[in-house]
């Protein structure tokens, strides 16, 4: 579910978060694709002004995100190939060792 109107670097981040799972964080990201703080703000300024994705905060706590609706998240994962969807699954899981 490539969406068209946003840039390739907000789609690139928004298939690795639905491999994370609906809700996700910069942190876990950032570790992945390897972008700096400003690349990862502006694409995801991008998905939550697409009603894509929604920033979820709890006083005292992390900033999260979460896709806006399941159906996002598992229309941009059923789109990514196998071999791609393993490869990622096994950074993510490093990328949350590190955070």
């Amino acid at each position: 579910m490539r969406l068209s109107r946003l840039t390739p670097s907000t789609n690139q981040l928004l298939g690795v978060a639905a491999v994370v799972g609906r809700q996700f964080s910069l942190d876990v990201l950032r570790a992945v694709l390897g972008q700096s703080d400003d690349e990862l703000e502006v694409s995801i300024e991008e998905a939550i002004a697409a009603g894509v994705v929604e920033e979820r905060s709890v006083v005292g706590t992390d900033v999260t995100y979460r896709f806006s609706h399941a159906f996002f998240r598992e229309t941009l994962y059923d789109e990514i190939i196998a071999p791609r969807r393993i490869r990622l699954h096994q950074q993510i899981a490093r990328a949350f060792e590190v955070v």
